[in-house]
């Protein structure tokens, strides 16, 4: 006989069936968003606010040493987008701008900051720290990088290129799968 739980109550399996659903429901929320939205809430989590960058940071590179991640230059591999979202972090503050100006990269950037946690299993802890900023203030954004030596390896990384004095294109990844 199956147990009747009463209503109001939170069953385990309930929860879990929310966090569960929480990435896609949030990637839908920021689809609707209008671009004026989209921006604000960007530039809401570049400065800081209801994000802990570097929480996060700390969370992912520890993934990466037990190698539960791995880092490779793949479209969608969650430590190069986060090494790419760290950019952006580092091109806001010091031009008050993104290195893309394009709506569309905005938005897929917004996505990115908040289901990569989860993508990379930090699970409830990740998703409370894509909405709250549990960081220390004034914390330097030049550490900002998971498994730096690799990322320069692998990106013959290039000053210019994050302070932006480089133009840069963006193909958002979906409209080039729709062409093919």
């Amino acid at each position: 006989m199956a147990t009747v739980i009463p209503q109001g109550l939170i069953s385990r399996d309930s929860v879990l069936d929310d966090f569960a659903l929480w990435p896609k429901t949030e990637v839908l929320r920021i689809e609707a968003l209008s671009d004026k939205l989209v921006i604000a809430e960007l530039q809401a989590i570049m400065e800081g606010c209801g994000y802990s960058w570097h929480k996060i940071n700390q969370l992912l590179q520890a993934e990466l040493d037990k190698e539960a991640l791995e880092f490779t230059l793949e479209d969608g591999d969650i430590i190069f987008e986060w090494n790419n979202l760290c950019d952006q972090k580092r091109q806001w503050e010091t031009k008050r701008s993104h290195s893309v100006q394009s709506t569309e990269f905005k938005r897929d950037c917004l996505i990115n900051l908040k289901i990569i946690p989860f993508k990379a299993g930090l699970g409830i802890e990740g998703l409370n720290l894509v909405t709250t900023n549990t960081d220390k203030p004034n914390l330097s954004t030049k550490d900002l990088w998971v498994d730096f030596d690799k990322w320069e390896t692998l990106t013959n990384y290039d000053s210019s290129v994050s302070e932006g004095t480089e133009e840069s294109t963006y193909e958002d990844d979906e409209s080039e799968s729709e062409e093919d």
